[in-house]
């Protein structure tokens, strides 16, 4: 049986990251394996409900940020008292020399995989001091994206991107779901529903996506916005969508454990990142049939079929966001052979990792 440690420094809720980190945990094959998460700050319920179910454990740490060495403490502590063959961290920059620096003070010989899925960091000054230091003592290097490799790894490690993957099944449409969706919100057969998936934050940039959907009522006020997620900036854009007196229009949900009834009761995907590792989010809209309208920030990877379009973000280009707003429609013949074929079913991914626990390669 193999030990395996899982470090999350991120929030454990509904973001991309923690997102695949869990794709990788559901769909594996867990014969001979055994995990261990440690957490910071917060884990989304029903994750960590899942995770104690299937008889592994969780280990959930104050804000990494507000006491370090408490954190590099306990990390030291739980690693010396499981003696772990493989340590698995995902992270977003060289802030993860934290967590290399507890690993590396315990004197274990586990395996130290780094799995790298930013493109940028609000921390830069660290960033660049500790990037030497962390590709020195790691044994693997991961990564979401070439952009995310490039940015952990550039000039110091060979890196082996490894896709964000998802089940395409789950998130097939259904008119079930989309006629129950639908009448919960009371929408009905005209109104056009845009969706929007994402943590509040500056890296989604929700604020231009209200700015555009203001514009596109002045051509068609048919069209009504649904936003999923939560986060430090939820409350700003909720002012902010009350200022424009579009709180009737638009529908702030919070975290949702199941979104993809969501996609099939939505019209348009629209994801104007400002910055982006990958954005699985988009792969699942995809996977529904919905027209995706993304930032040109998201790495061209992501596109797998021909109903999503990248479009340049910034106020000069709300009219032409608009534009394909007014003119996207779905798709119901989607090609889901191009998931497998570009390595992006979960099942394949999450084998990739199995076998890099077991073989270290």
């Amino acid at each position: 049986m193999k030990k395996i440690l899982i470090i999350n420094t991120n929030i454990f809720d509904r973001n991309g990251m923690s997102t695949v980190v869990m794709n990788y945990y559901e769909y594996m094959d867990r014969s001979n394996l055994s995990f261990d998460f440690i957490v910071n700050d917060y884990m989304d319920e029903d994750y960590k409900n899942y995770i104690s179910r299937h008889g592994d454990n969780v280990y959930l740490f104050k804000n990494r940020k507000k006491n370090p060495m408490q954190y590099i403490l306990q990390i030291k502590n739980i690693i010396k008292r499981n003696d772990y063959d493989v340590i698995h961290i995902h992270g977003n920059s060289s802030t993860v020399c934290a967590e290399i620096f507890a690993i590396k003070t315990s004197n274990i010989r586990a395996k130290v995989i780094l799995h790298a899925h930013g493109v940028r960091t609000d921390h830069p000054f660290i960033h660049k001091i500790f990037l030497k230091y962390i590709n020195r003592n790691i044994d693997v290097a991961l990564a979401a994206s070439e952009k995310a490799g490039e940015f952990l790894f550039k000039d110091f490690n060979e890196f082996t991107v490894i896709p964000n993957g998802i089940d395409v099944n789950k998130f097939k449409f259904n008119s079930e779901d989309r006629k129950r969706i639908r009448n919960k919100y009371s929408f009905n057969d005209k109104d056009k529903v845009l969706l929007h998936v994402g943590a509040f934050n500056g890296e989604k940039n929700q604020n231009f996506l209200i700015e555009m959907f203001n514009e596109l009522l002045k051509i068609d006020n048919s069209y009504r916005l649904i936003l999923i997620g939560d986060g430090e900036l939820k409350n700003k854009k909720v002012s902010q969508v009350k200022k424009l007196n579009l709180d009737k229009r638009i529908k702030f949900l919070g975290e949702i454990s199941d979104i993809s009834p969501y996609y099939s009761a939505s019209d348009v995907f629209l994801f104007p990142s400002n910055y982006e590792a990958f954005g699985i989010v988009a792969l699942e809209a995809q996977a529904n049939g919905l027209p995706c309208l993304v930032s040109d920030r998201l790495p061209t990877v992501v596109k797998l079929t021909n109903n999503l379009q990248f479009l340049k973000i910034g106020e000069n280009q709300i009219n032409t966001w608009i534009e394909f707003i007014l003119k996207s429609k779905r798709d119901d013949n989607v090609d889901y052979k191009a998931w497998s074929e570009n390595g992006y079913e979960i099942s394949t991914v999450a084998e990739k990792i199995r076998r890099i626990y077991l073989d270290g390669k």
